[in-house]
């Protein structure tokens, strides 16, 4: 705690592992880095070079209060985008001499699949948000990530006209206009495919 509140970081976590129904270990166990960016931790977590849940995250309260959790289908992202903004998206103080057990029971919210329509929707707009609200905090390169991945959440669900306003709108605003014309084109190939 002393070294934590020295270093002024607002987001603690323990390493974790995932185990199945039964409480068998299923995988191995996920240690971080002693103090690592938080956005850095986005991106390996992007990446599938680690994993992540709320269960194995301490916050300040103060940050909670200020912050507050944001709502996204099945709270898919929330936590993710906790991270980020409890921490200002600055640092967050790892410990790996505990680890917390995950269970992954097949009724997880992740390890579901009939509910990959809200998955797809929490998806987007959770980089919808990043875009919007933080997109100083972030590289060109990760940006270029970030819209990537808020486009492939629209294609794979292509029915929802409101998130085709939110991406134009956003695009306009960033003056993206090279990429929405890329996009609209891939739109219509798959529309009409």
């Amino acid at each position: 705690m002393e070294e934590i509140t020295k270093l002024d970081i607002n987001v603690f976590r323990y390493s974790s592992q995932v185990i199945n129904e039964t409480g068998t270990a299923i995988s191995n166990v996920y240690d971080h880095p002693l103090i690592e960016n938080s956005i850095d931790f986005l991106f390996r977590r992007l990446e599938g070079l680690t994993r992540s849940s709320l269960s194995e995250y301490i916050f300040r309260k103060e940050k909670i209060i200020i912050e507050r959790f944001k709502e996204f289908p099945l709270a898919w992202h929330t936590d993710d985008l906790a991270i980020l903004e409890f921490s200002d998206f600055e640092n967050i103080y790892s410990v790996s001499s505990s680890t917390v057990l995950f269970r992954n029971s097949g009724y997880n919210i992740s390890s579901k699949s009939d509910n990959t329509i809200q998955k797809n929707l929490a998806n987007f707009y959770f980089y919808h948000y990043l875009i919007k609200e933080h997109s100083n905090k972030f590289s060109q390169y990760q940006l270029t990530i970030l819209w990537a991945k808020m486009e492939k959440a629209f294609l794979d669900d292509k029915k929802q006209l409101d998130l085709a306003i939110k991406y134009s709108s956003l695009s306009f605003q960033n003056l993206k206009i090279l990429r929405f014309l890329d996009f609209s084109r891939k739109y219509f190939q798959a529309i009409l495919n």
